[in-house]
């Protein structure tokens, strides 16, 4: 049942006020809803969000909702839509908003949050706040207990942030108390060696099998602080910070699975990846590898070609994807394409949560075909995803909405971190060079949380320090 607090939600008796604050950035709210509320920082668009003015329950994950037969996903922006709405029109990411990370595993119970006070800073740097409230509460602009959310000036002052990361600082050894590799090296070897069996045996063209680094620090991981530092080692990339069951889920996505703009939606899969070190020359042969691989290019026209089948299936007309692209990061590149649909009648497009569940797991994080694929990894993988590259996002009250795959990404809770990194397996895959990959993968979040730290430590097995004091 939808709540709000403990009463059953009838968003017909919720008010929404939405208001223009300018272009100064609200350094203290961002960091405050990175710690405790919810966070989207897009390249161009930002939400920070804080409190809970109603729960929207997805009982069979990306499913049909309830009590809106036949209309699928489409009930949620038809909920916030009944909400009053007054104030200034701010465009996608103001009014009732729902937001929420979902687990991987498309049937699994999941949530959407309506959030009580949601900043967006739009595309043109401009900044907006909008206020819910429901019956019996008074509308608070934010100059009660959320000081800076409401202010057009004068913000709270920045508090003092960690130390931006730095290769090769020898203290990060000092921080670890414990590492341990969810599987061993050599078994995830072993698991990328099972699958590529299977796909000779031809039931299968692409698995994705992910691996779990588990981290314990000698101290509570500040949460804000490694976003910081992970949205300044790749400012490209769209990083998050959203409460899950277990913890705190936060990263940095360089993959879009689905941005909807009224009558478009864009899709930016990412598959086929390389290494890059930092030494120009080293790195331009190695994007060179990756261009003319036919490995990686086999493996990301699998995923290109189902992400244009699934948007030609729901309604949109889909162009022909061109060439696929470089998208250079610190440590990595991938081959990358975007796609791109439109709906002949905007009224009647599928919003982004039914544009979702159309799409999600693309072969990016599972594989083709994807019910095959699905097993496999139940089958392989040591560990349940959870959040791990299941979507993370947001929608608005008239089905305008982001959603990114939740990889570079890890699960915190007080001093401990669960990180994840997978790579795409197919019949040319060679065990060792998919383990390789997937640390490579662990080294952007794993060092925003533990600045310097080196990929030889992050291939270890396991690691057990001793605690300052202990």
């Amino acid at each position: 049942m939808i709540r709000t607090g403990g009463e059953p939600a009838d968003p017909s008796r919720l008010r929404a006020r939405t208001t223009a604050l300018g272009s100064e950035e609200p350094t203290a709210a961002l960091r405050r809803a990175a710690d405790a509320g919810h966070l989207f920082a897009g390249p161009t668009l930002t939400m920070a969000a804080t409190g809970v003015v109603a729960t929207l329950p997805l009982a069979g994950g990306l499913g049909p909702g309830p009590g809106r037969a036949g209309s699928g996903l489409g009930w949620v922006a038809e909920w916030l839509a009944e909400v009053g709405r007054a104030g200034d029109d701010g465009g996608p990411g103001t009014g009732p908003v729902a937001m929420g990370a979902l687990d991987f595993e498309p049937g699994a119970p999941a949530e959407l949050v309506v959030p009580r006070r949601v900043l967006t800073r739009d595309p043109a740097g401009s900044w907006w706040l909008t206020v819910m409230w429901g019956p019996h509460e008074d509308p608070d602009p934010g100059e009660g207990g959320d000081p800076d959310l409401g202010r057009r000036g004068g913000h709270e002052p920045p508090e003092a942030a960690e130390p931006p990361s730095s290769v090769g600082d020898p203290g990060w050894r000092d921080r670890v108390a414990a590492l341990r590799a969810v599987p061993a090296p050599q078994e995830y070897r072993d698991a990328v060696a099972d699958a590529v069996r299977r796909i000779a045996d031809r039931g299968l063209d692409k698995v994705v099998l992910g691996r779990r680094l588990d981290l314990e620090l000698a101290g509570p991981i500040a949460v804000a602080a490694a976003l910081e530092r992970l949205r300044g080692r790749e400012p490209a990339c769209t990083t998050f910070s959203y409460p899950v069951a277990g913890g705190r889920f936060l990263g940095a996505s360089p993959e879009l699975l689905v941005s909807r703009r009224g009558g478009s939606a864009r899709c930016h899969p990412l598959a086929g990846t390389v290494a890059l070190t930092g030494d120009p020359e080293g790195d331009r042969a190695a994007v060179a590898r990756l261009r003319a691989s036919g490995k990686d290019r086999g493996e990301h026209a699998v995923v290109v070609r189902a992400i244009v089948e699934a948007l030609r299936a729901s309604g949109g007309v889909v162009p022909e994807p061109g060439p696929p692209e470089i998208v250079r990061l610190r440590s990595v590149a991938h081959l990358a394409t975007e796609v791109v649909a439109r709906y002949r009648d905007a009224a009647r497009a599928p919003d982004a949560l039914e544009l979702l569940a159309a799409l999600h797991p693309t072969p990016a994080v599972g594989g083709f075909p994807t019910e095959v694929a699905l097993q496999a990894i139940r089958q392989l993988e040591a560990a349940p995803r959870r959040s791990w590259a299941g979507p993370v996002g947001w929608v608005d009250h008239v089905g305008n909405g982001d959603w990114v795959i939740g990889i570079r990404s890890a699960t915190v809770r007080g001093r401990r971190a669960w990180l994840w990194a997978g790579a795409g397996v197919v019949a040319e895959s060679d065990p060792a060079s998919e383990l390789a990959e997937t640390t490579v993968k662990l080294l952007p979040v794993a060092d925003a949380l533990l600045p310097g730290v080196d990929l030889e430590f992050l291939g270890r097995s396991e690691y057990r320090g001793s605690l300052p004091g202990v």
